[in-house]
Formats: C-alpha cells, sequence, structure tokens
C-alpha cells in the first residue's frame, strides 16, 4: 500500500502509480486533478462466473437470459444477451464491482461467457473480452447432503459414469469436428469447440468434488485441453 500515492488515469485505466513524496508531475499535462487526501483508492473488482446483466428477477421467467433449451450447447453466447441497462447493475457498480465474467447455466455444456464492462450503453460496448470459455457441468460423483444446517451423509451417484460418457461422446465428436475438412454440413454446436482444441479458448468445468476434479484432469489430457479452469 502506498500511503502517500500519485495515481494517474487515461482513458478509464490506471496508467500511472507513484508516490506524491518523490515524485512530481505536471499539471498542465493532466485535464483533471483530484485531491483525496485521507481516501481509499483501489481497482475496479472483478465478478467472475456470475450472471449480473443476464437476470433481473429469479422469479421472473422471462428476465432469465443465462440458459437454454437443451444440454449441449456451446454455442450460446453471453455477450449478445448481456442487458447494460439491468437495474442490477447499477446497484453492484456503485460498490466497486465494474467488470463481470457473464457466464450461462443450465445443461451439461451451458454456452461461452464474456467479460463484461457494467459501465457501457449497450452490449457492444459493454464487451472487454468475447467468448473467453466454454463452461462444462461435471456430473456429480455424489447425490445428496442436504442443507448445510441439516446435513446428510451424501450416496454414491450411481449414474456418473455414464453422465461423464456422455461427455466425452460430446467432445469426441467436437475435437473429431475440428480436424475435419469442413466438406459438410455445418454444426455451430461443435464449430464453437473449435478454438478450445486449437488452445485459443478456454475450457471452464464447474466441479466441487475430489473425484470429479482428478476426473477433469485426466480428461483435460485426454483431449489435450491446454487452458482448462476448474470453478
Amino acid at each position: 500500500m502506498i500511503e502517500t500515492a500519485l495515481l494517474g488515469i487515461v482513458d478509464g485505466k490506471i496508467s500511472l502509480v507513484k508516490n506524491v513524496l518523490t515524485s512530481t508531475i505536471k499539471k498542465q499535462d493532466w485535464d483533471t486533478i483530484i485531491e483525496l487526501n485521507g481516501q481509499h483508492i483501489y481497482p475496479a473488482f472483478v465478478a467472475p462466473n456470475s450472471t449480473l446483466g443476464l437476470t433481473e428477477i429469479d422469479a421472473v421467467r422471462a428476465t432469465r437470459d443465462y440458459a437454454d433449451v437443451g444440454e449441449y450447447n456451446p454455442h450460446v453466447r453471453t455477450q449478445i444477451a448481456f442487458n447494460s441497462e439491468s437495474r442490477v447493475i447499477e446497484t453492484v457498480r456503485t460498490n466497486g464491482v465494474l467488470i463481470s465474467q457473464a457466464t450461462p447455466r443450465g445443461g451439461s455444456i451451458s454456452g461461452t461467457s464474456s467479460i463484461m464492462s457494467l459501465s457501457a450503453w449497450n452490449w457492444e460496448e459493454a464487451t472487454i473480452l468475447n467468448n473467453d470459455g466454454i463452461h462444462v457441468n461435471w456430473p456429480e460423483s455424489n447425490q445428496g447432503g442436504g442443507h448445510w444446517t441439516e446435513s446428510e451423509p451424501k450416496i454414491r451417484n450411481d449414474n456418473y459414469v455414464s453422465q461423464k460418457q456422455k461427455i466425452e461422446v460430446f467432445f469426441e465428436m467436437a475435437s473429431a469436428y475440428s480436424k475435419g475438412k469442413k466438406d459438410f454440413d455445418r454444426d455451430i454446436r461443435l464449430d464453437a469447440m473449435n478454438e478450445c482444441f486449437l488452445s485459443e479458448k478456454r475450457v471452464y468445468f464447474h466441479a466441487n468434488e475430489l473425484q470429479q476434479i482428478l476426473d477433469i484432469i485426466e480428461f483435460s489430457k485426454k483431449y489435450n485441453l491446454k487452458k482448462p479452469v476448474i470453478v
């Protein structure tokens, strides 16, 4: 922490950080000088894995744009569903959250997230990084457990292996498709997976348990995924 800091901002980005006791600036080089003696300054907070801008009222289906129909939707992009005029965004922005990873929900493969600014007029202007990664909801190896206040022993998910195999089948199809010559009918779902195998797009795996994480590591090695992220 710099207690006597000199901070410069250009085009909304921090461009200068110095100690005012050892450094000086030419005031004529800056449009505005603000004295903030006794105040704390910190960079914007980032909300990862968030539905900010994708939902307004959870109880109202028409305001929930974070999920689509079907199990495998890598082609569904949150970027164009992002609502920069959301009233929820106004509340979190005043608390220092200025950037969000707009993340889809539901299904085995929810879709593609994007990094969005919470201070913009529309989704085009809000986009910081479009299509930053595919989101995979890894099957639960154990089920049950109840609410944390009334926890019960979890039981083994008997369908875990078959559920995992279904994801593997889809990745097999996507891997083969990415290596093909594309002289066949286009599949927009498999098209969306191409960059994952070219190490140009992250694959976010949503998991909580040790067995899931170990299987995801082996899965990533099997399909040569260079940018896996466990969420």
